[in-house]
């Protein structure tokens, strides 16, 4: 029979819920954090890294023309040399804080 108010509620889940129920719910979900960290890692960041470090370096490469002399332009070429460094820095400290245990 489902809860009327809030404190059958939670005696409800206390109760009436199966300790299997409870671990199948648990894997699930922890097989879902574990493919959703795959995906991220293992195709997301690849992804974004590689097209930020190409879209950047293209950037550099027009924004430091002769004729593209411009104090915007200068701000423009900073902010994509440092994107360009925080793309390639920021996996290998990510990967140097998951290998090193805490």
């Amino acid at each position: 029979m489902p809860p009327s108010n809030v404190t059958d509620l939670l005696d409800w889940n206390d109760s009436s819920l199966a300790t299997e129920t409870d671990e199948d719910c648990w894997t699930t979900l922890r097989c879902q954090l574990e493919t959703t960290r795959l995906v991220v890692q293992k195709i997301v960041v690849p992804l974004v890294v590689t097209f930020g470090v190409l879209g950047n370096a293209v950037s550099v490469a027009v924004l430091t023309r002769p004729w593209m002399k411009s104090s915007t332009n200068s701000y423009l070429t900073t902010l994509a040399v440092y994107d360009l460094l925080y793309l390639v820095l920021d996996p290998a400290v990510s990967l140097t804080l998951a290998v090193i245990p805490t």
